[in-house]
């Protein structure tokens, strides 16, 4: 004889598995995160101390803006300038090493990764952090996995020659394709960049402006 199977019966033990999965499924990630936390090395500090908050995201990234260290006076034309004020565009991409931090996520089937910011290469403790990144989050984890790149990323760079204060180019690189303020201001060549980065390739031309004569007796309004 078949006993009788009851409905609810079915559905409850339905139920009781598949929490014994979940709870089994959970525990596994839980040890994948374990896992790889513990074979990650520390951020080195520098980096951490180059970490902003992105907006609008719990994540913090690399920020950087290195500006020209003795500002210039701009209120002089040195008769050995260029003729001209002449601005030239280029596009460029610049390997520089941006670091990516997210709360811990392990992946289905994969077991490892952050969506989004590729394989974690370091972990950070939140209390490493300074008063100022942690304000800005928030919900603060008591760790992050940091992921880090040297791209190459997408750079704009503005080489301007000028009419005053200084006879060198000034140039100001900016990377467009990054989570957060990355610039670079430096003047004379344009090889005479900060060492912090490196073009790769060759630099593309994206327009030259000229912004009119320099020296005086060039100038209408000062000519005597």
């Amino acid at each position: 004889m078949f006993r009788k199977i009851y409905p609810h019966v079915v559905t409850a033990s339905m139920l009781a598995f598949g929490s014994v999965v979940f709870w089994i499924g959970c525990q596994s990630d839980k040890d994948k995160e374990q896992a790889t936390t513990a074979s990650l090395p520390a951020l080195p500090q520098e980096d951490v101390a180059k970490l902003k908050v992105v907006p609008d995201q719990q994540m913090l990234a690399t920020s950087e803006v290195h500006l020209i260290p003795n500002a210039v006076p701009d209120n002089a034309v040195h008769p050995n300038c260029a003729a001209h004020d002449v601005e030239i565009d280029y596009g460029a991409k610049v390997s520089y090493p941006i670091t990516v931090c997210r709360f811990p996520v392990v992946g289905t089937g994969t077991g490892v990764f952050s969506p989004g910011s590729g394989e974690p290469t370091h972990k950070l403790e939140s209390g490493r952090l300074s008063a100022e990144q942690r304000a800005g989050l928030q919900q603060t984890p008591e760790l992050f996995w940091c992921s880090t790149s040297k791209g190459p990323w997408q750079g704009y760079l503005r080489s301007e020659h000028g009419c005053s204060g200084t006879c060198d180019t000034q140039n100001k690189l900016t990377l467009t394709n990054v989570p957060y303020l990355v610039e670079f201001d430096w003047i004379g060549a344009i090889t005479s960049h900060p060492p912090s980065f490196e073009f790769v390739g060759k630099l593309e031309g994206l327009g030259t402006v000229d912004n009119g004569p320099c020296h005086p007796e060039n100038l209408p309004h000062m000519a005597r």
